[in-house]
């Protein structure tokens, strides 16, 4: 059976998830294969992070630590702009658009409450175990999964329990579902989804499969369905909108966080007893995409920056990037023991908190860089003395395959008598300049560099050639 730390508000876990891990040491193989990147920012926060997430309100990154029982507050400038304290043993974080406050589940049995001001607006008692925590646009309320007294409290927007529902054993995962306006509840020890409807009721119970121990749980817009991540059994659970299973796939072992792209419309899922990642498109098909050996994937998310899933690997403290295609173009080297993720839309950064270093790794899209290729071809060669020649080339997205146009390339030589203007790239990243002449200088070899300086997506290229005179 899992251990019951899952955030599913940020696709995270916590920290009881990786106490055994110790003193293992792992090497990290880094593929720069298309691609080539710098080392993630590191921001120190409080002890032990294990959920993160952001709000719109303020543009800022919220980090609970279980450890400090604290939240730090991180700017889009990535600076640490406050620190609260809260009460024991944060475990989750969601934002509410209503009153534009942040939740903080606490298993001790509160949920915080933090104003935009970023200050301590109230403390209000749930049930026992606050686990796992998440808004519904329909009524405009926080659920709140209570693992140890079964139960979901439900605080409407002026920060009120209006509801506490009886559900199965040990909720530790929630979501909602914009096709149904439902609220879906994993309960991992009864191995049943509990469905709570707009009036705050809870309509019907689904079973997932004897002794499946669900721990995740996503909604997907391309299917309009539900996906229940039972980490007993290794396998998904699809729940249409109608409620029904409507099919049970196989997965890697151990499937434990959950996220989907838009870019290809494909759920994503982590199983950490595997070090694999299972891709789920829209028919429901599965494949499998490894993450390295020993990684321990806990945690994933999706940035609309660069359509990119990020893998968190606990072991390998690496964070996997795999592209659209569902092809992992690298693994970017963070803190230790990589939890929770979140991305903000204001720094365009993704967030990964690592539990044993009390810090977040900022990967930012400027990191990952589409490698660049740059030619230059001179005709005639060898060119006559006071005569024409011309220069032409191409630039080149290595990774996507493609020219790329519109970009500056500039020119410099040895030799002062010979000044090449810059120029613009065409739709196809060609480019050429004529009319160039060729100065008195027979017998002399005139090295020409050309440069394609770097850019916030793309790395430089350059190439140097010898004019040759005669």
């Amino acid at each position: 059976m899992a251990d019951h730390t899952f955030i599913p508000i940020s696709t995270t876990e916590a920290n009881l998830k990786i106490l055994f891990h110790l003193s293992i040491f792992v090497v990290v193989i880094i593929s720069i294969t298309g691609y080539s990147f710098a080392n993630a920012l590191t921001i120190p926060v409080g002890s032990s992070p294990d959920a993160i997430a952001y709000s719109p309100a303020t543009n800022d990154i919220y980090v609970a630590s279980g450890g400090s029982n604290t939240v730090s507050v991180i700017n889009s400038a990535n600076n640490v702009i406050a620190t609260l304290n809260i009460d024991a043993s944060p475990n989750a974080i969601a934002y509410s658009p209503v009153n534009k406050d942040v939740y903080v589940a606490n298993s001790g049995g509160t949920v915080s409450v933090i104003n935009s001001a970023n200050s301590l607006a109230s403390t209000i008692a749930v049930g026992s175990g606050a686990y796992a925590i998440a808004y519904s646009p329909t009524t405009h309320d926080n659920y709140v999964a209570n693992y140890f007294s079964n139960t979901v409290s439900v605080i409407n927007s002026a920060n009120n329990v209006i509801a506490t529902l009886n559900v199965d054993a040990s909720p530790d995962a929630i979501a909602y579902s914009p096709a149904t306006s439902e609220i879906y509840v994993a309960n991992e020890a009864s191995s049943t989804v509990s469905v709570i409807n707009s009036a705050n009721v809870v309509t019907t119970t689904i079973p997932v499969g004897s002794g499946s121990g669900p721990y995740a749980i996503a909604y997907s817009p391309a299917t309009n369905d539900i996906y229940v991540a039972n980490y007993d059994t290794s396998t998904i659970s699809v729940i249409n909108s109608a409620n029904n299973v409507i099919a049970t796939l196989n997965v890697a072992s151990g499937p434990d966080a959950m996220a989907y792209s838009p870019a290809n419309k494909d759920v994503y899922v982590t199983s950490e007893g595997s070090n694999t990642v299972s891709v789920i498109n829209s028919a429901n098909n599965v494949s499998t995409i490894g993450v390295g050996s020993s990684s321990y994937p806990l945690s994933i998310a999706y940035s609309p920056a660069t359509s990119n899933i990020y893998v968190a690997n606990g072991l390998s403290d690496t964070v996997s990037v795999i592209n659209s295609a569902n092809i992992v173009i690298t693994n970017i080297p963070i803190g230790d023991d990589s939890l929770a993720m979140a991305y903000s839309p204001a720094s365009k950064d993704v967030y990964v908190a690592s539990i044993a270093n009390d810090s977040v790794s900022v990967i930012s899209p400027n990191i990952l860089k589409h490698l660049t290729s740059l030619t230059m071809i001179i005709k005639p060669d060898p060119v006559l003395h006071n005569t024409g020649y011309t220069i032409s080339g191409i630039l080149k997205d290595v990774t996507a395959g493609t020219g790329l146009s519109v970009k500056t390339i500039q020119f410099v030589t040895n030799n002062s008598a010979i000044v090449i203007p810059p120029i613009l790239t065409n739709s196809t990243g060609g480019y050429t300049i004529s009319g160039l002449v060729a100065p008195n200088l027979a017998g002399k070899f005139v090295q020409i560099q050309a440069t394609y300086s770097t850019q916030p997506l793309y790395a430089g290229a350059s190439v140097l050639k010898l004019l040759k005179i005669t």
